[in-house]
Formats: C-alpha cells, structure tokens, sequence
C-alpha cells in the first residue's frame, strides 16, 4: 500500500480544507433550506438529517465547481499557485479582472454563488406564477 502523501503543502492544503468544510453545514441549520426545526431523536433520523445534509453539500460543491464561470470566483483553484505553503491562494488575473468589473469574460453579470441562487429562484416563482394565470 503506498504511503500517503504527508508533505508541508499537502497537511496544508488539508488544514485549509477545512475552513470549506465546517461552514457548508451552516445551512442546515439556518433559514437556507427553510426546514426548521429539526429534532431528530433516534440514530435513524440523525442518520438520515446527515445524509440529507452531506448530499446537499455533494450537490452545492459540484454546483459551484460547474458554474464558476459566472461566479466571482476561481475558476480553476487547483492552477493557483503559493509562494509558501501557508501563503493564502492568490487570485488568477482572470478571477481579479472578473471580481474588478463584476462581469464575466462573456460579458454577463458575475455574481456570488448565494446571489446567483436567489437570481434564478425569482426567475422560477416568476415563470411558476405566469404559467399558473
């Protein structure tokens, strides 16, 4: 079996995961999924609330990775490169460009991610409601 990977990069790189991590379950537990309060009291319950959640964090990052593009933000974050080990990632010159004039490279609105999905969710209600008259 071959030897994990345990170089000063890597433990770093790992610890900074971390900072991802612990905030994606923060909207389990506030108003973004709106399914409050949640008191699950048998093993299979907080199972399942686990699962829900670890799923719809799979989801949100494979959302995020595939709409980077009309995001404000790296689009490609495994490119970025460090000076130290410890240095925080810089931004690529295409991400600062985007970030300076809020606009993609094809000339559309960047936006956050949590913007972006409130965008479309108006969008939605809005055709919803038009189809429903």
């Amino acid at each position: 079996m071959p030897k994990p990977d345990r170089s000063a990069e890597t433990v770093a790189d790992h610890y900074k995961q971390r900072s991802k991590e612990e905030p994606a379950f923060r909207p389990l537990k506030t108003v973004d999924l709106k399914v409050r309060p949640i008191h699950p009291f048998t093993r299979r319950r907080i199972e399942t609330h686990f699962f829900i959640g670890m799923l719809a964090e799979y989801v949100r990052w494979h959302m995020k990775a595939r709409l980077a593009p009309l995001l404000l933000a790296e689009e490609a974050p495994d490119g970025v490169t460090r000076d130290r080990v410890v240095a925080p990632a810089e931004q690529s010159v295409a991400t600062r460009q985007k970030v300076a004039t809020k606009t993609t490279p094809y000339g559309t609105r960047a936006m956050s991610f949590q913007a972006l999905m409130s965008h479309w969710s108006t969008l939605t209600k809005a055709h919803l409601e038009e189809t429903s008259s």
